[in-house]
């Protein structure tokens, strides 16, 4: 970047400085840090007032400047200036409201603990605006606590205990936060005496933003200092009998962000408290989903225990669709965690769990996935599991024919019992093959070779009962009196057309197509004509000729000629489950 240091003054003078500093700012990370570095000097020298311009710097005004983008070069500008503690107050406190209740909204605060740490004086200066007006400035209290500690660590962290008994909530909350954010040098004694007085504090207060306060500074002090792991223990335990949304909710974010650094025992608390969270909650889920996905790479059999237990707790408002991180996560750890917990779960048979696999598989575009079961996951070698298993492949991944296809094959390589084999070569037959002639086809005749030849003789004997079966079928020719009228042909046809209709329309809600296309309707013609804007030499005129698009779905053959029986027999297979003898 060319210095232009007359243009920023000219522009301020103009009220015009953050907009053209905003425009010298264009060109990469160095261009920025170029142009923040001469608002510091400028401002520092006197021409230009830098707090007096962003104080006036608006989220929403028409054809501006990017709000967040402007106020990074504020930012970086901000650790370097020499100015009235107080007035950086007032703008910072402007350009956090301003922000409203995006996530960057409190970044700005980070190069304020730099201003003033900048300068001895600055700390003291920020405590003293703070005590004199709390109700004003209650939010600067950790900032001003932190910067402090920088400073003379023994003298602030006396403020930050001092504070922690004011009578404004919010300044004793800050207070107690800080607690937990101070850079306490390993080995001191500031750990212990920061738990002390978060743990005297649980105990005197009750209310639940109070409570959420404590979980987070007590989790932070826990992870710097393992030898604290029992009184932190006992600390947040009171504190989640305490709290309640905003307590939970500060457990999600401990547990979603620092998954990999809680202590074990600490984790396990935390674990035990999240099927209390509100399915409702959306902020609190999702950093229940980001910890999940987390803790599959770390510890695979807690995250599975985990997901489960949230699950149960809420089987009637809860579903895996709200953890999509986790859904990423279970299918980009391959098949045979898959695998894992479509056995385990179609074992237990809870609703909620088996809607669960077909939620992932659903998330899965393309072919259908081929699954088996995980023998491993077994209970026992009972051939009523077995067919339990079948069951519910067939029940809950029904209209994902060949992916319940290859649970019942892999179900007769591990099945011992002839009955068992028989009852499954019968379900491979019917419901499947006869439902879905074309694919679930396809898949076994790929499968002859490559399955065990019990297996594979199995396989052979349901495809040619089922070619008998069709032969048959086909032999008895043409019956007209059960065949619809042509006016009932019609008017299904319409009902089933509109509710395709009335499908599409609500499956492109929120599309990416729609946010990044236009519609037009073509009443006729063969192509379409549009006009692009080429560089100066004007429109220049494109022609578009249509193409044919078709989707092709397979539907159960079944659904035409007994819809009730059929869903009656999926929902039987859904609902049962195996009973302890």
């Amino acid at each position: 970047m060319d210095r232009n240091p007359e243009k920023l003054v000219a522009a301020y003078k103009e009220g015009r400085l953050i907009e053209v500093a905003y425009e010298m700012s264009h060109g990469g990370r160095e261009n920025k840090r170029s142009v923040s570095d001469l608002l510091a000097e400028l401002h520092n020298k006197g021409d230009i007032d830098l707090i007096d311009a962003f104080s006036g710097l608006r989220k929403n005004t028409p054809n501006g400047p990017d709000f967040f983008l402007s106020r990074h070069l504020f930012e970086k500008a901000l650790p370097t200036l020499i100015a009235s503690v107080v007035e950086v107050m007032v703008c910072i406190q402007h350009l956090a409201t301003e922000a409203g209740n995006d996530l960057a909204a409190n970044t700005v605060f980070e190069p304020f603990i730099d201003f003033l740490a900048a300068d001895p004086s600055r700390p003291s200066q920020a405590l003293e605006a703070i005590r004199e007006f709390p109700g004003k400035w209650a939010s600067f209290a950790c900032p001003a606590i932190l910067a402090g500690t920088r400073i003379n660590l023994e003298e602030y962290f006396g403020h930050a205990v001092k504070l922690v008994t004011h009578e404004s909530a919010d300044i004793s909350r800050n207070a107690i936060y800080a607690l937990g954010r101070i850079p306490y040098p390993e080995g001191s004694s500031y750990t212990k005496r920061a738990m002390e007085q978060v743990a005297h504090t649980v105990k005197q207060k009750s209310d639940d933003a109070d409570m959420a306060v404590v979980i987070k500074t007590t989790s932070s002090i826990a992870r710097i200092d393992s030898t604290l792991g029992e009184k932190s223990h006992e600390v947040i335990s009171i504190a989640l009998e305490k709290g309640s949304d905003l307590a939970l909710h500060a457990v999600t974010e401990e547990f979603g962000f620092h998954t990999n650094d809680l202590p074990g025992q600490l984790l396990n608390i935390f674990i035990s408290h999240l099927p209390r969270v509100k399915p409702e909650n959306k902020g609190s889920i999702d950093n229940i989903d980001f910890g999940i996905s987390a803790l599959f790479k770390k510890d695979t059999n807690l995250a599975i225990e985990c997901l489960e237990n949230i699950l149960l707790s809420n089987r009637d408002t809860s579903s895996l669709k709200m953890f999509d991180s986790v859904i990423h996560e279970i299918l980009s750890m391959g098949l045979s965690t898959l695998n894992h917990l479509l056995t385990r779960w179609f074992i237990k048979g809870d609703r909620v769990l088996c809607t669960a696999i077909t939620e992932i598989l659903e998330s899965v575009h393309g072919n259908q996935m081929k699954l088996e079961i995980d023998p491993k996951a077994l209970p026992n070698n009972d051939p009523i599991t077995f067919i339990l298993l079948a069951h519910k492949a067939i029940g809950y991944l029904f209209f994902k024919p060949v992916t319940a296809s290859s649970i019942i094959v892999s179900l007769l390589r591990v099945a011992k019992d002839d009955a068992a084999m028989k009852d499954l070569e019968e379900l491979l037959l019917d419901p499947i093959l006869m439902n879905y002639p074309g694919s679930v086809r396809d898949f076994l005749k790929c499968q002859v070779s490559k399955e065990p030849e019990n297996v594979s003789a199995i396989i052979k004997s349901v495809m040619a009962r089922f070619d008998k079966y069709m032969e048959n079928i086909r032999g008895i020719g043409e019956i007209p009196e059960l065949l619809p009228a042509l006016k009932q042909r019609e008017a299904y046809t319409r009902n089933f057309n509109r509710q395709m209709s009335a499908s599409y329309k609500q499956a492109m809600k929120g599309s990416i197509v729609e946010m990044i296309a236009t519609k037009s309707v073509i009443l006729y013609g063969r192509s379409s004509i549009n006009y692009v804007q080429q560089g100066t030499s004007g429109p220049s005129r494109m022609e578009i000729p249509m193409q044919a698009h078709s989707v092709e779905m397979e539907f159960p053959r079944r659904h035409n000629l007994d819809p009730f029986g059929l869903e009656y027999m999926l929902h039987l297979f859904r609902a049962e489950r195996l009973v302890a003898r």
